[in-house]
């Protein structure tokens, strides 16, 4: 089955346009609670925000307002369909990186994926997310507390796993303490000052293979095979390589022919041409 590449590969929460409603600074409306705040160094915090279903789906002053009585379908289509987590990176009053999990079902798969933007220079990173579900924690609990389906319950499925019954349907509940704790765990990385303090050819270098840009493992636990972005279909081999070309460029690498050269040097092999191809692609994509 072809699947289409995460929607956050291709377009963030920042230029959502589902309906034309926005604020006084041109962004679309979504609104958002404060969950938590997680110091993780001793002068940078981590601030957990939530999209909530209430307030939106039924708000017309949302850009995400889908009806004034929505029905038990849209209720489970908003929660699996749009973000619900943000996440803000900061060191004293300045906001590094606002962080979106960016999710996308077809039925029968679902993909969860970052979108990292650093709000000074407006440069976005994309990362795959490990924390697999069918449905985020916060998005599970709030239809509980809506009521919206009297007979939906939160069931265990295994150790440590448990699903959402919801209009007669069961869904695998993605665990906002390991979502968290991976965001924190990116975040501190990025905080580290030998990695920080790189140029950025040394940093795609010291972090393609089994770090942070080798996105053939972070690509591994996803179920999907096919990926389809600008109407080009990649495998998964060559969907990491067009990752790592877009973080070449994210990290200021001057063009894709230098990327190219640096990939090869890195693996001691040279690309196909199918993987140039996706390295480019990758590479001079434009993230709307």
């Amino acid at each position: 089955m072809l699947i289409t590449a995460p929607a956050a590969l291709i377009l963030s929460l920042f230029s959502l346009e589902i309906n034309a409603q926005v604020d006084e600074k041109g962004n679309p409306i979504f609104n958002n609670i404060e969950l938590e705040t997680v110091q993780i160094t001793d002068d940078a915090k981590i601030t957990c925000g939530y999209f909530t279903i209430a307030n939106n789906i039924d708000n017309k002053a949302s850009s995400v307002y889908v009806s004034d009585s929505p029905t038990l379908d849209d209720y489970i289509l908003f929660a699996r369909n749009l973000p619900a987590n943000t996440f803000l990176l900061q060191t004293g009053p300045e906001i590094l990186l606002r962080i979106v999990l960016n999710q996308v079902n077809d039925q029968q798969n679902s993909t969860f994926s970052y979108t990292m933007v650093n709000p000074r220079s407006k440069q976005k990173l994309e990362a795959p997310c490990s924390v697999w579900g069918e449905i985020s924690e916060k998005r599970a609990d709030e239809l509980l507390a809506l009521n919206v389906d009297p007979k939906a319950k939160i069931v265990p499925v295994m150790d440590g796993v448990n699903a959402l019954e919801f209009n007669g349907k069961s869904y695998r509940i993605q665990s906002y303490e390991e979502l968290k704790a991976e965001v924190i765990g990116m975040s501190t990385e990025m905080l580290t000052p030998s990695i920080v303090e790189r140029d950025p050819e040394e940093l795609l270098r010291n972090e393609s293979i089994g770090g942070r840009f080798d996105f053939a493992i972070r690509l591994a636990q996803d179920e999907q095979h096919m990926y389809l972005v600008d109407g080009i279909a990649y495998n998964k081999a060559n969907f990491a390589i067009y990752l790592w070309g877009q973080a070449a460029r994210q990290q200021g690498i001057e063009n894709a022919k230098k990327a190219i050269e640096i990939w090869e040097e890195i693996h001691d092999s040279k690309l196909s041409s199918p993987q140039a191809k996706a390295l480019k692609a990758g590479f001079i994509a434009e993230l709307e």
